[in-house]
């Protein structure tokens, strides 16, 4: 239930300078801190149902900073009014849940994540069987002075070369 409604600056946050602008017409918090965007289209442009989703995607993302949990991510509610008709539905009220596109970004934000740790224990790893061979070259040509090359390499591990 909605028991008071805070209106917001309208205009969307951009990521980046190139991103497109937008601007919603109304743009709420209630008092659970639920995000309301509220939509009136008088024409259609044919584009109702991407530019709902776009919306209601940058609003759900512009509540998390980079470090935050998603755990304090906010229900976020978008209605549309609407002066045509868009849906093949004879009912003027239509309302719709999305369940998967939450678990889709975090299950790629954990892949990324994983991938980056996999790349850097990767390059950890390279790092130190590169020093160890290094340290072994080195070691190499300090003994060459005292014993000969066949030797060397059979105790460095290394080739002769």
């Amino acid at each position: 239930m909605i028991t008071s409604v805070e209106m917001k600056n309208t205009d969307i946050n951009k990521d980046y300078i190139e991103d497109k602008f937008s601007r919603l017409d109304v743009k709420a918090t209630t008092s659970n801190d639920e995000v309301i965007n509220i939509e009136i289209q008088l024409k259609n442009e044919y584009n109702m149902i991407k530019r709902s989703l776009y919306y209601w995607s940058k609003l759900y993302s512009e509540q998390l900073n980079e470090d935050e949990d998603y755990s304090i991510l906010k229900r976020t509610i978008c209605i549309n009014i609407l002066n045509f008709k868009y849906l093949k539905t004879r009912k003027f009220h239509s309302g719709y849940r999305l369940k998967e596109i939450y678990e889709m970004r975090a299950k790629t934000l954990k892949d990324k994540v994983s991938a980056l740790n996999e790349a850097e224990r990767k390059g950890i790893e390279k790092g130190i069987v590169e020093g160890e061979k290094n340290k072994a070259i080195e070691i190499a040509k300090s003994l060459l002075d005292v014993l000969d090359a066949d030797t060397v390499a059979l105790k460095t591990g290394l080739s002769i070369e």
